[in-house]
């Protein structure tokens, strides 16, 4: 970029004074934003010690920033509706998305607390042509983002090089916190509670991820705004009578913070937490059912249902532009079948247009990508795929590309880095509490989670 030239969009207005300044003030600059960011995103399995720092958020003009949460909206009335068609209650819908119930459960039927199971969401978006297209839809209170979202934003706005471009061009955030308070008030309203108490469940007796200092912040904003707000470890809530109690403070909605399938793995006592909800004693949120929205097998259902001529054609139309081709992945005698029996040997033939998922799990656990195998390697996983049967073969999307500076913490550079994002808004009721951003750390331009890569935030601007 020329010196005398002023950049037409916030990214490089804020990229110039990062890396194409005098050396030492750019990296002083630098490492000052970095630190700053870091302090907040170190926090638990967020950000490893060597992998890099995002130097800004990722900044989307207002039409593709407002059409992720519009999207994600429909995309989740159209796959509860899928299911719908499919099941009246949540013992039938897991039976026809053949979900396994994980040991450690919440497991219940009862609709006063089902009917909050899809009021949190964080579908996950790729880019093509500026158009979303949908990953996966995570349904959880214990989504990934909720938290760390608005601490790296309040570190953003913080900052005076972005006040300055936000003097030049308009942009924002949305917040999370402010978001999940509003659907928390309104779920204490339909309990007849208008200022509910709730339990932040976390998970750590000592200081970390999970620890009453890690969730501190989260619990004195909803203090701040008028709900009564207590760490608890699920160990220590108490049911007597018809409610749930910790010491003497009655507790009307309990507000899961982890995925229960992992609680094994945490050594966490879901005891009390299972009799909360078998009395209906207090209000989990999010609900166990919540998992059964969450699974691949619904996004297949879309296809399907795209493809039957069950949907209105504007329907039909926005799910196949939005929704890459899924289908359950399966053996018919020597043919790969969909669960409708279409042919799926396009799967084999052509490995690099296609990406193989598991039904249930998260954390890109299971995933694997027909580019990132041999030949060899591919058709021995789709076979043991297809032999299971509860596997999504998804079509591979193509996508954007967009360029993020990022320190390096390692060696104290910055560089820019022309990556792959992931995108999600985090959905609670019909609001949008912002959209979280996941991007590699490499010019490789890979598709990561945050455990490969590193979290952003994403402003709109115009």
């Amino acid at each position: 970029m020329q010196d005398h030239l002023m950049p037409t969009e916030p990214g490089p207005f804020l990229d110039r004074a990062l890396l194409d300044t005098a050396p030492a003030t750019g990296a002083r600059l630098a490492s000052q934003a970095a630190t700053q960011l870091d302090q907040v995103m170190s926090v638990g399995p967020f950000r490893g010690e060597d992998k890099p720092i995002p130097l800004r958020p990722v900044f989307l003009p207002r039409q593709q920033y407002e059409a992720l949460p519009r999207v994600a909206r429909r995309l989740r009335r159209l796959m509860a509706a899928a299911c719908h068609r499919r099941a009246a209650t949540p013992r039938a819908l897991a039976q026809a998305l053949e979900w396994h119930r994980p040991g450690p459960s919440l497991w219940t039927e009862d609709m006063s607390q089902n009917r909050w199971a899809l009021e949190m969401a964080r579908p996950d978006f790729v880019l093509r042509d500026g158009v979303p297209q949908l990953m996966e839809f995570n349904v959880n209170s214990a989504m990934g983002g909720t938290e760390q979202l608005p601490r790296m934003d309040r570190v953003y706005w913080s900052r005076p090089d972005i006040r300055d471009a936000a003097a030049r061009w308009p942009m924002w955030s949305h917040d999370a916190w402010e978001e999940r308070r509003r659907l928390i008030l309104r779920a204490g309203r339909a309990m007849g509670r208008p200022r509910p108490a709730v339990a932040m469940l976390g998970w750590e007796e000592k200081a970390g991820y999970g620890s009453e200092e890690a969730f501190a912040d989260v619990i004195a904003d909803l203090r701040s705004n008028g709900i009564p707000t207590f760490y608890v470890r699920p160990g220590e809530l108490r049911v007597r009578g018809d409610h749930v109690y910790v010491g003497t403070n009655r507790i009307d909605i309990v507000l899961r913070t982890f995925v229960t399938a992992d609680a094994d793995q945490g050594d966490i006592d879901l005891g009390p937490l299972r009799e909360i909800v078998r009395r209906n004693a207090a209000l989990v949120l999010s609900p166990e059912a919540c998992q059964l929205y969450s699974s691949k097998r619904a996004i297949a259902w879309l296809t399907e249902d795209a493809a039957s001529g069950a949907l209105a054609s504007a329907d039909r139309r926005f799910i196949q532009r939005h929704v890459p081709s899924t289908h359950v992945l399966r053996r018919d005698g020597n043919r790969l079948v969909s669960a409708s029996g279409g042919d799926l040997s396009g799967v084999l033939r052509e490995q690099e247009k296609w990406i193989l998922k598991p039904f249930q799990g998260h954390s890109a656990d299971g995933i694997v990508t027909g580019l990132s195998c041999s030949e060899a390697e591919w058709n021995a996983v789709v076979e043991e795929a297809a032999s299971r049967g509860t596997y999504i073969a998804q079509e591979f999307i193509e996508s954007d590309t967009m360029e993020i500076p990022l320190y390096n913490p390692v060696d104290g550079t910055s560089s820019m880095v022309k990556s792959r994002c992931v995108l999600s808004p985090l959905l609670f009721g019909e609001a949008c509490g912002g959209i979280l951003a996941r991007h590699s750390g490499t010019n490789k331009g890979e598709i990561v989670n945050t455990g490969t890569g590193t979290m952003n935030s994403t402003f709109g601007w115009e």
